[in-house]
């Protein structure tokens, strides 16, 4: 069939208006679609916000270890939150959205109120879904660098403990308690010079025999590095001399010698006369006589013996550890003991001084002169108390693999 340029024009035009019309009818139909899809999406996160309630097990509170002493502080919410306000000790520090958490650094030991208050996303109106409010304690760290003295028994229970180059705890007799997830010694620039007191990380010294032996206790879950610790006992006091120890305890002490002896008993005689060369007629002299003869003077009392010295101390024992440390690979305990030397005994006092010999009698006449007692013997000096025995070494009780236990006799 022949066609005219007419008709095929005329067909052009209506498959091109045919083809238009179903263009058209299924832009409409995709747009329906999107609309149901937004509207199905908007209902979900409706359901979504609508379910959202802040509790502890949908809230997770974390603190992350960082440098030393100090965390990380993380928070975890449900996604479904629009915007989280984080209030920290009732100041707002951030008004969370885009995401779900929140992290900032905190400083150990720090108390924080943390209050979270939740609400709904923009788009969906941006009203308040509720909140949750909590305590929080941010895990502790101990952190030696310089001497610490003590002045009463320590014990800390903490997270982290780091002992620096110069960090030492000197105990001065007291407990050292400690109990750590994780126990770090930094490494000296010079290893120990043979002056553990000086040297290590721990100085322990046991002074009062009243007080528990168990002076040092370490538990810890970790440990890296090397920790070193002296453990000495104190040298025993020396004894006192005689006559202090005496005095102390209520006893008597001779302040000088012995009693002197009695003087000797007066002669009794007559002097006599001699003639007188003027006299008339017949003169004989009369000689001297000696009717009773003096006594020599008594002996002086003899001097009591000195008061026996006190006896000297006993040296201190150096006192037990007991280190637990469950991850000991990275660790290296070094335990220095030195009980303690025994005291000198003290002196006894010297004894007293015999007492002067009596006076002899006075002579007359001529009676025989006497002669002075003698002079008492001196009394014994006293005896020397005991010297002390030197202490014990303490037991060690430990997990740790690498272990060195030094002990020393002398100081």
């Amino acid at each position: 069939m022949k066609l005219s340029l007419h008709k095929i024009l005329v067909l052009g035009l209506c498959l091109i208006v045919g083809a238009c019309a179903f263009k058209k009818e299924d832009a409409e139909d995709k747009q329906r679609q999107e609309l149901a899809e937004d509207v199905a999406k908007q209902m979900q996160e409706d359901q979504k916000n609508a379910g959202v309630d802040l509790k502890r097990d949908n809230v997770s509170v974390k603190f992350e270890d960082g440098t030393p002493g100090r965390y990380t502080l993380r928070i975890q919410w449900p996604e479904a939150v629009g915007t989280m306000e984080v209030f920290i000790n009732d100041q707002l520090v951030e008004a969370v959205s885009g995401r779900s958490y929140y992290s900032s650094e905190v400083l150990q030991g720090e108390i924080l109120v943390i209050n979270l208050r939740a609400f709904a996303s923009v788009s969906n109106g941006g009203r308040f879904l509720s909140d949750l409010s909590d305590k929080f304690f941010v895990p502790r760290d101990l952190i030696f660098k310089n001497n610490v003295e003590l002045t009463s028994n320590f014990s800390e229970d903490v997270h982290r403990i780091y002992f620096w180059q110069n960090g030492r705890i000197i105990s001065n007799g007291y407990s050292v308690k400690l109990k750590a997830d994780l126990l770090v010694v930094e490494d000296e620039d010079a290893y120990q010079t043979g002056l553990p007191e000086q040297d290590s990380h721990i100085t322990s010294i046991l002074t009062d025999k009243s007080k528990s032996p168990d002076l040092i206790s370490i538990d810890a879950k970790k440990a890296v590095g090397t920790l070193r610790i002296s453990m000495s006992g104190a040298n025993g006091k020396n004894g006192r001399n005689g006559n202090d120890f005496a005095i102390a305890n209520g006893l008597s002490v001779f302040t000088g010698p012995a009693a002197a002896g009695a003087s000797g008993s007066n002669g009794v005689g007559k002097m006599g006369r001699p003639c007188n060369p003027g006299s008339r007629g017949f003169c004989e002299p009369i000689p001297p006589s000696c009717s009773v003869q003096p006594t020599n003077g008594q002996a002086g009392a003899n001097g009591v013996a000195g008061n026996r010295g006190e006896d000297a101390e006993n040296g201190f024992n150096t006192g037990n550890a007991n280190i637990t440390v469950t991850n000991n690979d990275e660790f290296v305990l070094e335990v220095y003991q030195t009980p303690g030397l025994g005291g000198t005994g003290g002196a006894g006092s010297p004894g007293q001084p015999g007492g002067a010999g009596g006076a002899p009698g006075n002579r007359t006449g001529n009676c025989t002169p006497a002669s002075p007692g003698p002079r008492g013997t001196d009394g014994a000096d006293g005896e020397r108390g005991d010297n002390g025995s030197s202490g014990e070494f303490g037991e060690v009780k430990t997990d740790v693999k690498n272990i060195k236990v030094i002990q020393r006799t002398t100081k």
